[in-house]
């Protein structure tokens, strides 16, 4: 009796710690404490930006948990409030910790490269930076939110240029948030404050906005992510709506999906949105529902992943 005990008591520890073990390492995959950002990388890699649980999650294109890495903090691949992610050609992440006002790059599998930025005015330095993009030469666009600015970066976080100034007026931003860049270099920044997306040139030049006032004043509330396909097309999530706006490569509207709820293909204010490497699907993060929906670029609704959770 007493070796049975012995045995099962053993045996109930050493299980114990196997799933204690199994739960810290994975810390919850697949829950999110409100998912930001999110970059499709390869044949069907979806990284996400788990904003509120201080970490970067990775999964299959069918919502698949892979891995994970982060935790809060303001270390060597810690995060405080991280919200937006790019890669590069060679599969390098770049995440935006927006709290820690830096800038991350990581290898695919997470390990720690290097990080740049503080705390600024300055140029080079943030205040509270989102969105970031990755052109194929490897520039670096990085959303420097608070400044009302954008900036330009090396892969290894040497400035190459700034531009934008607080403002209504032509190149100027109100609070901006998500960025793309085409096959051409041009850069596309949702300046969300006044409701309109800008385009400017690789070197920061003033080309085109869409929405903001006039005609089309109406065509975004919030416009807070962008994600564009190599015809042209682009695809903005918008917080305000609670929908993706799909536009033509001159701006015009050519659809929209999604309304504020909680069901399949409904949506809760979403804040990122990501082009499959196919370019037959989009991937959005619907951050009030805390999960990731899958489209096909007319909108259909494929399948969803993800529920919300804390992790420890």
């Amino acid at each position: 009796m007493k070796k049975y005990f012995l045995f099962s008591l053993i045996f109930f520890i050493s299980t114990t710690l196997a799933v204690l073990a199994y739960n810290y390492n994975n810390r919850g995959g697949g829950l999110f404490n409100n998912p930001v950002g999110i970059e499709v990388v390869g044949s069907g890699n979806i990284y996400v930006v788990d904003c509120g649980n201080g970490r970067i999650q990775k999964f299959s294109d069918t919502g698949k948990f892979i891995m994970q890495w982060g935790e809060q903090g303001n270390g060597e691949g810690c995060f405080d409030r991280p919200s937006h992610i790019a890669a590069d050609k060679d599969k390098n992440l770049y995440v935006t910790d927006t709290n820690n006002h830096r800038i991350q790059k990581f290898k695919h599998d997470g390990t720690f490269v290097l990080s740049w930025g503080k705390s600024g005015k300055s140029a080079g330095d943030f205040r509270f930076p989102q969105g970031i993009t990755v052109d194929k030469e490897g520039e670096v666009a990085v959303v420097d939110t608070e400044n009302n600015r954008v900036q330009k970066f090396n892969s290894e976080g040497k400035l190459i240029s700034v531009w934008g100034v607080k403002g209504k007026g032509i190149g100027q931003f109100s609070a901006p948030r998500g960025v793309t860049v085409d096959k051409y270099r041009n850069i596309y920044v949702c300046d969300a404050g006044n409701g309109r997306v800008i385009k400017f040139n690789s070197e920061g030049q003033y080309q085109s906005s869409w929405g903001g006032e006039g005609s089309d004043k109406n065509l975004f509330l919030s416009p807070v992510d962008i994600t564009i396909d190599s015809r042209g097309n682009v695809f903005v999530a918008d917080l305000g709506k609670s929908c993706v706006i799909k536009l033509s490569p001159e701006g015009k509207k050519i659809s929209t999906w999604g309304s504020y709820g909680i069901n399949s293909g409904e949506l809760a204010g979403p804040n990122g949105i990501s082009m499959g490497t196919d370019e037959r699907y989009v991937y959005v993060a619907d951050s009030g529902n805390n999960r990731v929906q899958k489209f096909n670029t007319k909108g259909r609704f494929v399948i969803q992943w993800g529920s919300y959770g804390k992790v420890f």
